[in-house]
C-alpha cells in the first residue's frame, strides 16, 4: 500500500524525482517543496504564492517549474534560485524525455516541447483537449491524459499523438516507471496501472519458399 509520510496539508500538485535523488513536489499558491536523497521532510526551495500545476527533472539535472499564471521557471542543475525562462501561457503538467526535450500543455490549449531543453517551447500542433498528465518513457514513448477522456500516446517523440482506448474516467496524474508502465490517478477515484508490454510487435520477416516438383504426372508444387 502507499504509505502517508507526514508531511504538513498542503495543496500539493506533481512530483518529481531528480536523477541525484532528490524529490521535488511543487504546491499550489505557494511554492517549490524538495526531499533531499527522498528522506525526511519537504522544505521550501522558492517561496510565492503562484499557480503551481507542473514540476519536471531533466536527465541533466535542471528542474523545471510551471504553473497557470503565464511562467515557467528553471533551476540549473538542481542548485541556486529558479529563474523565468519567459514562456506565456496558462501551463498544465510537464514532463522530461530522456533525450532532454521538455513536454508541457496549456489548458484546452496544445502540448508543447523545448527540443534538448534549449530555447522557446514549440506547439505540436495537438489541440482542444482537456490536458492534465503528461509522462515519457524510457524509450521516448510521449503520453498525456484527458480529464474526462482518454490517454493519447507519440510513439518515440515523433509523429501524432493516438488514442489508446482507456475508459473514460476523470483522469489527473500520470507517470512512467523504468519499464515503460504507466501509473494514473483518477481525483475522486483510484489509482491506475497499465502495465508495460512483454516484448515488441514485429510481424516483417520470414521467408517465402517455393518448391516446384520435376517430371510429369503425380508431382507436385508446394508452398511453405
Amino acid at each position: 500500500n502507499f504509505v502517508a509520510l507526514g508531511q504538513t496539508t498542503r495543496q500539493w500538485r506533481e512530483m518529481t524525482v531528480a536523477p541525484d535523488g532528490d524529490v521535488y513536489a511543487v504546491v499550489y499558491a505557494s511554492g517549490i517543496y524538495k526531499q533531499a536523497s527522498g528522506s525526511g521532510d519537504f522544505t521550501l526551495i522558492h517561496a510565492g504564492g503562484l499557480d503551481w500545476t507542473g514540476i519536471a527533472a531533466a536527465p541533466n539535472g535542471d528542474i523545471y517549474a510551471a504553473g497557470k499564471s503565464n511562467y515557467i521557471y528553471v533551476q540549473t542543475a538542481g542548485a541556486g534560485t529558479f529563474t523565468s525562462i519567459g514562456s506565456t501561457g496558462e501551463w498544465v503538467g510537464l514532463a522530461a524525455a530522456p533525450n532532454g526535450d521538455i513536454y508541457t500543455t496549456t489548458n484546452f490549449g496544445d502540448v508543447y516541447k523545448r527540443t534538448g531543453g534549449v530555447g522557446s517551447f514549440t506547439a505540436l500542433g495537438v489541440g482542444g483537449y482537456n490536458f492534465e498528465g503528461l509522462a515519457v518513457t524510457p524509450n521516448g514513448d510521449v503520453y498525456f491524459i484527458v480529464r474526462g477522456g482518454d490517454l493519447y500516446k507519440q510513439t518515440g517523440g515523433t509523429g501524432s499523438f493516438v488514442a489508446q482506448g482507456q475508459t473514460n474516467r476523470q483522469w489527473y496524474g500520470l507517470a512512467a516507471d523504468t519499464s515503460g508502465g504507466l501509473y494514473a490517478t483518477v481525483t475522486p477515484g483510484d489509482i491506475y496501472l497499465l502495465a508495460a508490454s512483454a516484448g515488441t510487435a514485429d510481424l516483417a520477416g520470414g521467408n517465402l519458399i517455393l518448391s516446384s516438383g520435376k517430371g510429369k504426372g503425380t508431382g507436385a508444387s508446394t508452398i511453405s
